[in-house]
């Protein structure tokens, strides 16, 4: 029994759950490679992506209020007058003719 080749029927039964196992960890390191990526880059989806068009776009849809859409917009505004504020006020003084003396 030394040179007998084994039947069709028993080396699939023997490989099966090693295949199965190796379509497992293929699948799991393609997922966990995915969500690495999106880690890495710094992707948090698509909640980030606030801008004026899509709160218009919730608020035509009914997912926001007028009150909340205003309340939205106004916050939006805030924030990027204050960011361009604080910008020119690291630069410094446009005109020179402006510092005080």
């Amino acid at each position: 029994m030394l040179g007998a080749s084994p039947q069709p029927g028993e080396l699939f039964s023997e490989l099966f759950p090693w295949l199965v196992v190796l379509i497992g960890v293929t699948i799991a390191g393609s997922i966990l490679v995915s969500v690495l990526r999106r880690a890495m880059r710094g992707e948090s989806g698509p909640v980030d992506d606030f801008t004026l068009q899509g709160l218009r776009d919730l608020r035509n849809r009914g997912l926001l209020s007028e009150d909340e859409f205003e309340r939205a917009r106004a916050s939006m505004i805030e924030r990027v007058r204050g960011a361009t504020s604080e910008n020119n006020d690291a630069d410094g003084p446009e005109n020179p003719a402006e510092t005080p003396s």
